[in-house]
């Protein structure tokens, strides 16, 4: 049996909404919105992005030790720019870390002159 306000009366007494009263909009449940996540970005200019790139590389040389710029920014390319994440793979597997970036050791030990 169905109530004045679109509830259904069980045998047990209980009242279950009619879900032809619902409203059209549902409701979305917390877990399912991004409260407070934004994420931003920055547009920066070409020679802003090469001076960024040129202190990752270097930075990447002097504290892994790698002989070359081609090299680490190689490193850094398969890393997607992500410093942290080369510097923790490369530490804690130096060759793998080469390995999945296409490199070798052997690369290491020859460093390429620069012109």
């Amino acid at each position: 049996v169905v109530d004045d306000d679109g509830f259904y009366d069980d045998e047990f007494g209980e009242d279950f909404y009619d879900d032809e009263f619902l409203d059209e909009e549902e409701d979305i449940p917390l877990e399912d919105v991004n409260v407070g996540k934004q994420t931003s970005y920055e547009i920066i200019s070409e020679k802003m992005m090469l001076e960024e790139s040129k202190k990752l590389i270097n930075g990447v040389m002097e504290f892994l030790g790698i002989p070359n710029k081609a090299l680490a920014a190689c490193l850094l390319r398969h890393y997607k720019w992500n410093r942290q994440r080369l510097i923790d793979d490369y530490l804690n597997e130096a060759e793998k870390a080469l390995e999945k970036a296409g490199l070798s050791s052997m690369e290491l030990e020859t460093p390429i002159s620069e012109p």
